[in-house]
């Protein structure tokens, strides 16, 4: 009977939990934990057993969770060590630990990029017009041949008058690009829109109010930053229809100018033809004046009065006036939808070319992941 219970004593004493690092909130330093630690698998040298070395999981991801915590590896891998030594799995409070200090460390980021101050940039871009349209596409870069930055959205579009306000922000990037200009002419805003590109750019469709040939895109002639250039192959596809505007132009201006050279219908008389136009002469005093015949007689020509004859010069002149504005208007009417249709089409020309680039660059990537 008394060595039952002494078996059951020592038992009972093999089975106790002792810490390798007993009360380790008092450490101060690395090296006294090490010294602790050392001291302690001394104690249990040769002992493989968990639990005749009184060690178990929960003791163990304790510590370890301090020695991590305080970012004392040399620690943290003895520790690791020891209990695996003896059959001890830490695994999962290894990663348990790793994965808070992470999550740690990332909100310290957050928290320092949030007290950064946002990039304002001016973008660069091209621009090109046709008689009823401003074109502007804009890359999201300081300057046209640099990298442009991606994953820039738009949060505000407005057009007012001639000035015109486009603003993206790239959250990614701690970036900002703002577009603020005052062009040549107002526009119109209801017809004005924004498209986005697939490859950091955006193009600004501006609706002219009234069609015409702008000699310079800015209200001011010397307000051109150094970052803005012409869209040489939109300025192209619009080259014919600005052309024939132009000569439009030109004809109307001519045609209601009213300081134009009239021709002269009037023709110069000569003497003789005066001499066979004027009268004939009174017979003598006592001579018998021969009678004219009533067949042979020539009625005298009416004469118009000068008021009536100004009044239908006016009239004509007002309906060769309705008849060029009703021109006008018609031929304005044909610029906007033409100017709308050759719009639409680069649109649609635009979607499918990123389309196309998409769906090679996912093309692209499967055969690289095959590889």
């Amino acid at each position: 009977m008394r060595l039952v219970l002494l078996a059951a004593i020592a038992c009972g004493s093999a089975m106790a939990v002792t810490p390798l690092l007993p009360d380790h909130e008092h450490f101060v330093s690395e090296a006294d934990a090490l010294d602790t630690l050392a001291a302690a698998l001394a104690k249990i040298e040769g002992v493989e057993d968990a639990g005749k070395a009184g060690l178990d999981k929960k003791t163990g991801a304790t510590e370890l969770e301090f020695a991590m915590g305080r970012g004392w590896w040399e620690l943290s891998k003895q520790l690791v060590s020891a209990y695996r030594a003896r059959k001890v799995d830490l695994t999962a409070p290894v990663y348990n630990t790793a994965s808070r200090i992470k999550k740690q460390i990332q909100h310290l980021q957050e928290s320092l990029q949030a007290q950064k101050a946002t990039r304002i940039i001016s973008p660069a871009f091209r621009w090109a017009q046709s008689p009823s349209a401003v074109f502007l596409e804009q890359k999201f870069s300081h300057k046209w041949d640099a990298p442009a930055t991606l994953g820039c959205k738009q949060d505000r579009f407005s057009v007012k008058n001639r000035r015109i306000s486009f603003h993206a922000a790239c959250k990614d990037k701690r970036k900002r690009f703002h577009l603020d200009i005052d062009l040549f002419r107002p526009l119109d805003a209801t017809l004005s829109s924004v498209t986005f590109n697939s490859v950091g750019r955006a193009t600004l469709t501006l609706r002219k109010s009234t069609n015409a040939t702008w000699p310079r895109l800015f209200r001011r002639g010397d307000a051109k930053p150094s970052n803005v250039h012409t869209w040489h192959a939109m300025s192209e596809r619009y080259a014919a229809e600005l052309k024939d505007f132009a000569e439009v132009e030109a004809n109307l201006s001519k045609s209601a100018d009213p300081k134009a050279p009239q021709a002269d219908n009037s023709t110069e008389v000569s003497p003789k033809q005066e001499e066979a136009q004027a009268p004939p002469a009174e017979p003598p005093v006592g001579a018998s004046a021969t009678a004219v015949p009533e067949a042979d007689a020539v009625a005298e020509p009416a004469v118009e009065d000068p008021a009536s004859l100004a009044a239908a010069k006016q009239l004509g002149q007002e309906e060769i006036n309705a008849l060029e504005a009703a021109w006008r208007t018609a031929r304005e009417k044909i610029l906007e939808i033409n100017a709308r249709a050759r719009a639409e089409k680069a649109l649609v020309q635009s979607a499918a070319e990123a389309r196309a680039a998409a769906i090679r660059a996912e093309f692209a990537a499967k055969r690289a992941q095959a590889a």
